[in-house]
């Protein structure tokens, strides 16, 4: 199961040790690091007494522009698509830019479609983009996504069609009734065929920590501690319970939501792929900032039910959806050219994920998710 020892038998009256001290070093850590700033001297962060996002690395405006292709490439490359090639009116404009990709609008001859254009080296976060554009296709099938007009490759910049609904605040998915639509738009998805590729969130910390590593990207000053919690909680979820991976979308962030009438329609499904569907509800309630209300909303719309062993692995895999954001932060320093500050968005997915393997419940959560006790 684990590279680094996940599937070695696990005794869990060996359990104390190995919590404590870990615990104990991230709640050190987690008090450094509310102190400190990450910075790039080294594979190690080395702390600083004050926090200075103009210091660290981001890229100038002008090189960020230089991203933004030319209108008229944006025109060549959607006449590639057949769909489009023979359009009589063919538009485009500049639509908006994530923190990864940029994205422009194509009106041709009356319809309006959508032609992403994906960030530099975006295929070392673990994106495949012939894996996204079958999965999208799967999720468009079902009614959750934009329709896909085609893949170009090999840039690999994928056109769908332009859905003309509103974005959904942060604050309205925390509402139930917005939780209880959410779910049952994932509903299909976690039930349905199969993704090509897999996510797995313990894997993808173990490649984005050998690629921080290998590129002295920033770190925070304890990754082997992060390493134990990562096992720690790898075996509580899967030793007892081995994972029987679904369909899942694993990138649930408030932009990725459209509220198209009574529909919800989910964007971007760049790292979507066979998982844990936990990872999923993990990510939607921890990026929204769920409370314990909006947790058990969420597993009773899911399940039907509320279970504490669900409630446990739900807030497991909460830490593994904060640790995973933090080192994409951490790798993106290093491989995005966009003018963003990297290093305090990683900063502020440590803490989080610091605060919540440091909570109190989090030994009974271990527990509790291994069917212990």
């Amino acid at each position: 199961m684990s590279r680094d020892g996940a599937s070695k038998p696990y005794h869990y009256s060996d359990y104390g040790r190995a919590r404590h001290s870990v615990r104990a070093t991230l709640a050190s850590s987690l008090a450094n690091l509310r102190e400190s700033c990450l910075t790039g001297d080294g594979a190690r962060g080395v702390a600083h007494p004050t926090f200075k996002p103009q210091l660290i690395w981001k890229v100038t405006v002008a090189n960020c522009i230089k991203l933004q292709m030319n209108i008229d490439d944006i025109k060549v490359l959607a006449r590639r698509i057949p769909r489009l090639a023979l359009a009589k009116n063919l538009g485009a404009s500049f639509l908006a830019s994530g923190i990864t990709n940029h994205n422009y609008r194509v009106d041709a001859d009356g319809e309006s479609f959508v032609l992403r254009v994906p960030g530099e080296n975006t295929g070392l976060l673990g994106i495949d983009r012939r894996h996204e554009a079958h999965n999208h296709r799967v999720a468009a099938a079902a009614g959750v996504a934009p329709e896909v007009v085609g893949l170009i490759e090999p840039e690999g910049c994928l056109v769908t069609r332009f859905i003309g609904g509103r974005n959904i605040p942060s604050e309205r998915l925390r509402v139930p009734e917005m939780i209880r639509r959410v779910v049952k738009a994932l509903r299909p998805i976690h039930t349905g065929p199969a993704f090509r590729g897999v996510f797995c969130p313990f894997r993808t910390f173990e490649r984005y920590l050998a690629m921080a590593r290998e590129r002295k990207s920033p770190l925070p000053d304890n990754p082997t501690e992060i390493e134990k919690l990562k096992c720690e909680i790898e075996r509580a979820l899967y030793v007892q319970s081995p994972l029987a991976p679904r369909p899942i979308h694993a990138d649930l962030l408030t932009g990725n939501f459209i509220a198209d009438g009574e529909s919800i329609i989910i964007l971007d499904w760049e790292y979507s792929g066979m998982g844990d569907i936990f990872f999923d509800l993990a990510k939607f309630s921890a990026h929204h900032q769920f409370g314990d209300d909006g947790e058990r909303c969420l597993l009773q719309a899911c399940f039907g039910g509320v279970r504490e062993r669900d409630v446990a692995r739900l807030r497991l895999m909460r830490i593994m959806s904060e640790l995973r954001e933090a080192m994409w932060g951490v790798v993106q320093v290093r491989l995005s050219t966009l003018d963003f500050d990297f290093v305090g968005y990683a900063k502020q997915f440590f803490e989080r994920m610091m605060r919540q393997a440091t909570d109190q419940q989090y030994p009974n959560w271990l527990k509790s998710a291994a069917g212990v006790g």
